[in-house]
């Protein structure tokens, strides 16, 4: 994976931080998650995803407030991004791309090769990151999202081949 440019990296470093989620930041991860997708997780989503699985935010260290959220399933040599957002005032400053290409760098170092998401068919602005980021379409889940209707397109990154 092609490094996210230095200047950008380390202003994004200076003012944001990566942590694993808490109870304490569901109200402000589920605000997020309603303003970006038509049909959002629920709360006890996010909780069984930072309790059994793996959950990060993107944090503002000055205001703190949680630009952004990652959450996935690490089995064996593979993850598996379950959901993901930033906040929409904090969008088109590369956080959405720090933040992912941070948590595979992390993921790398204890084992994983492979990465698979799943996205909307029409939100482009989410395939062309992960499109910049190294994923390729692998399929397609017909009807596999609800409110609307849509198909996925399931996209896959290894991670080895940094």
């Amino acid at each position: 994976m092609k490094k996210l440019d230095p200047v950008t990296r380390e202003t994004i470093l200076n003012k944001y931080v990566i942590r694993k989620m808490t109870a304490k930041d569901l109200a402000e991860v589920m605000e997020i998650e309603s303003s970006l997708f038509t049909d959002p997780w629920t709360e006890e989503f996010f909780f069984e995803e930072f309790e059994r699985h793996d959950a990060f935010v993107l944090e503002n260290q000055q205001t703190p407030i949680i630009a952004g959220y990652l959450c996935g399933w690490h089995v064996l040599d593979e993850f598996m991004i379950t959901n993901f957002g930033i906040r929409t005032d904090e969008q088109g400053k590369g956080l959405g791309e720090y933040l992912i290409r941070e948590t595979l760098s992390e993921k790398a170092k204890s084992g994983v090769i492979y990465c698979y998401l799943e996205v909307r068919e029409t939100n482009l602005p989410a395939i062309n990151l992960y499109k910049k980021l190294g994923f390729n379409m692998i399929g397609k889940r017909m009807n596999y999202y609800q409110h609307p209707e849509e198909n996925a397109l399931v996209m896959s990154f290894m991670l080895d081949s940094q």
